[in-house]
């Protein structure tokens, strides 16, 4: 597993990476980590030899704002997690618009990082939970993480995946919808049509959700209540570890 942390403060860098790389012992994980105390420097390292899994990402680092760096990654790279370090107040919307998974407050504190530790680890496990189908005598595998949203078209299932690949199947949304809940996957049914990994879900209005690559997705008036829940819910959680 690859991890990044990227703080301009030196010391908190340190620190922070020491503690992860205890509790990723704890854990039994091997991970990589890399400290970077500048935005640039991370950048070109990704741009070098990939994504890292994790990153830790400072919303003040030097001349570069760390909700820029996650906007330039978002736009590249999708199947990331990212966890902002910082006093976030006056950046609230900016932030949950490059989707970071969890906030931890500075200083940062024993329990808060462990907390954060263990629930990102869970995520990043969870990205190799796979969709199964088969569509005209051929068998797919598709990583859960990779679909953006599940379409009913008629008696099919269009996937709409990452990187605009599309496939097919016969089911039922409905079936599709049931059983993504009782395994709790951060999927949300915002219309009669239309499946959403919550996750890909760049910004919410109350009749409509925007996606990272900014295609948008009409909630119906039925659905409306529920979608507004399932993502104060989910702000709700990032909102209480810091």
């Amino acid at each position: 597993m690859r991890i990044a942390i990227c703080d301009d403060d030196k010391i908190l860098s340190e620190n922070l990476c020491k503690k992860i790389e205890i509790l990723m012992y704890k854990l039994s994980i091997n991970a990589k980590i890399m400290e970077f105390n500048d935005g640039a420097d991370l950048l070109y390292e990704i741009e070098s030899t990939g994504i890292f899994d994790i990153i830790f990402l400072d919303i003040e680092i030097g001349k570069m704002n760390g909700i820029d760096i996650a906007s330039e990654l978002r736009n590249r790279y999708y199947r990331f997690t990212l966890i902002f370090v910082s006093q976030y107040d006056n950046y609230y919307r900016a932030a949950f618009e490059v989707q970071p998974f969890w906030f931890l407050d500075k200083p940062i504190s024993d329990e808060k990082l462990e907390l954060a530790i263990n629930k990102v680890i869970d995520r990043v496990l969870d990205k190799e939970e796979t969709f199964d189908f088969s569509f005209n005598k051929v068998y797919y595998k598709i990583f859960v993480d990779d679909i953006v949203y599940f379409e009913s078209y008629k008696r099919q299932v269009i996937i709409h995946c990452v990187d605009n690949k599309i496939y097919k199947c016969y089911n039922k949304l409905s079936v599709i919808e049931k059983e993504f809940k009782e395994k709790n996957r951060n999927f949300i049914r915002i219309n009669r049509s239309l499946l959403v990994n919550q996750i890909y879900m760049k910004i919410y209005y109350y009749d409509k959700i925007v996606l990272y690559n900014n295609e948008e997705l009409g909630i119906s008036i039925s659905r409306r209540e529920d979608v507004r829940n399932s993502y104060l819910d989910s702000v709700e959680r990032k909102m209480l570890v810091v």
